[in-house]
């Protein structure tokens, strides 16, 4: 009796192939998934290109165009330098009366004595832990 299972079941094996399992229905459906994953990835890093390329073509147009206001304007560009505090400065206590706006690299508040603030805009402010 098990040597008639037996056969039966060896017959069963041979006549299988590959499509009669499930698992190869998953099998080509993660290879599918794989194939539009990547094709994806190739669209979305050509995008990202493009969109890199026209980020730097359109600030260089908005430095073109400022360039030529600043000129219209009569070419008079206003810088501001802040110094760090000495050492004299520190030893005696003294503290910065610069504040600055970390969005704005243009603009500063200088803190009065009555702690009042006065904002003040540049075309550009040197902070005192730039260099020379």
């Amino acid at each position: 009796n098990l040597r008639k299972e037996h056969s039966v079941l060896c017959d069963e094996v041979k006549t299988m192939t590959a499509d009669s399992f499930p698992g190869s229905e998953v099998l080509t459906a993660l290879q599918s998934l794989g194939e539009e994953h990547e094709a994806l990835k190739k669209k979305y890093q050509e995008e990202c290109e493009m969109l890199k390329n026209r980020c730097q073509l359109e600030c260089s147009e908005r430095k073109r165009l400022y360039n030529e206001v600043i000129e219209l304007k009569g070419n008079i560009r206003v810088f501001c330098r802040c110094r760090p505090l000495n050492q004299d400065e520190i030893a005696k206590g003294s503290t910065s009366v610069v504040e600055f706006d970390s969005a704005q690299e243009n603009e500063l508040k200088i803190i009065g004595s009555d702690s009042s603030k006065k904002q003040f805009k540049f075309d550009h402010v040197f902070r005192p832990e730039d260099n020379q």
